[in-house]
């Protein structure tokens, strides 16, 4: 892992501890997994937060005013049976737009059969640092690179580097595109939203996005555009 200074990754927090990952999809809305916000256990939101830092590294917390998640992952407290709908949404009053944005999209079949590259970015625990970030404080946003292994019963496998507090983060693809007058651009596609480390061969599983994911979060009702 090493660090990673993309202010639309921001900061969980439930009842005022520091705890998961989300990405700012719009102005207003962030995007993250459901585990983040809501207990299957207890069947019950949690006091979530939004801690933003911006490019020169001011902090700022934010209020929910209000937070979805799939009506499945609701209505039931064993989460191996809900897991493929670990996937929330957090709408917030404040305007988000200075700390940027990530785009959504649905990875073709031919992009994780040839096992495409992916980021994962996120805030990991400082148990799980890398060497020379250890005994810093909870709290620094890192990503890793890695590889598409495998699509199954609907969460992409890859091998790059998580840690948890990393769930919620967007597992992206990235491009670079060069306009007519030379200038570099940047684009992020979220293909899946981190949730899980597995034993699976040692690697990690994000919800994919598909296109009902992106009506929920594109063309939910309680958002007005």
């Amino acid at each position: 892992m090493i660090r990673d200074y993309d202010t639309a990754v921001v900061h969980l927090m439930k009842d005022d501890a520091l705890y998961g990952s989300g990405f700012i999809i719009d102005d207003h809305i962030i995007a993250t997994a459901a585990h983040c916000v809501y207990s299957c256990e207890d069947q019950e939101f949690f006091n979530t937060k939004i801690k933003l830092v911006d490019k020169d590294n001011n902090e700022t917390v934010v209020t929910p005013i209000f937070t979805d998640i799939n009506k499945t992952y609701h209505n039931t407290t064993d989460y191996d049976k809900c897991k493929k709908y670990d996937y929330a949404l957090i709408y917030v009053e404040e305007d988000l737009s200075e700390y940027g944005v990530f785009q959504l999209g649905v990875a073709t079949s031919e992009y994780i059969d040839n096992h495409g590259q992916v980021i994962v970015s996120g805030f990991p625990s400082n148990k799980d640092y890398p060497d020379n970030y250890q005994g810093l404080p909870f709290g620094i946003r890192f990503k890793a690179k890695g590889k598409i292994d495998s699509l199954k019963d609907g969460r992409i496998y890859y091998d790059a580097d998580t840690a948890g507090g990393d769930s919620g983060g967007p597992v992206y693809a990235e491009e670079a595109f060069i306009t007519k007058n030379g200038t570099v651009y940047d684009y992020k596609t979220v293909v899946a939203i981190n949730t899980a480390h597995t034993n699976e061969q040692n690697l990690n599983v994000g919800i994919r996005i598909t296109p009902d994911i992106l009506k929920f979060y594109n063309s939910n009702p309680n958002i007005e555009y």
